[in-house]
């Protein structure tokens, strides 16, 4: 990322590579539960089962609020869980992936790369260097999941299901 060289050294370069490998750590389990949730939200939406498509929505945002019961799918290891859980927490990134998946609108995605995520890393790049780079990612996923959520939240009180 040359902003981070810009900005920062080839420490900084470094540390966003591991930092962006635990990222996506954390995503795999976040992907299996969204290509899950699509299908059988299609399938009981397309049959008028809303308390199904309620109920699954339910379980897969819990899922990714509640990082713990996923994460000890993969050890027992308390020291490990102790450090990977608030980590997780702090990603909003599966709040986000299931909304996505719910609405199924890449232009939510591309809302939070283009809309927030860019500005987010330009400006506070200007003058917090490399750590308002860093900070640009989780402020963009926490923002986008607001939003996400304000729209789950909107579309289940109006009572449609359908995603289209």
């Amino acid at each position: 990322m040359a902003e981070l060289l810009l900005y920062g050294d080839t420490l900084a370069i470094a540390a966003y590579g591991v930092i962006w490998t635990l990222l996506m750590f954390f995503n795999l389990p976040i992907s299996g539960i969204v290509q899950g949730l699509q299908p059988i939200v299609g399938c009981h939406a397309g049959a008028k089962r809303n308390e199904e498509v309620i109920r699954v929505l339910k379980a897969s945002l819990l899922v990714t609020l509640f990082p713990d019961v996923s994460l000890r799918l993969f050890t027992k290891v308390e020291q490990w869980l102790e450090r990977a859980v608030p980590a997780a927490r702090l990603l909003f990134l599966g709040m986000q992936s299931v909304g996505t998946a719910f609405f199924q609108a890449l232009v939510l995605w591309i809302g939070r790369q283009f809309v927030l995520l860019v500005p987010l890393i330009l400006l506070p790049g200007n003058y917090l260097g490399a750590q308002g780079i860093y900070l640009a990612f989780p402020i963009a996923d926490f923002l986008s999941a607001l939003f996400i959520l304000y729209l789950v939240f909107r579309h289940l009180k109006q009572g449609s299901y359908s995603t289209t």
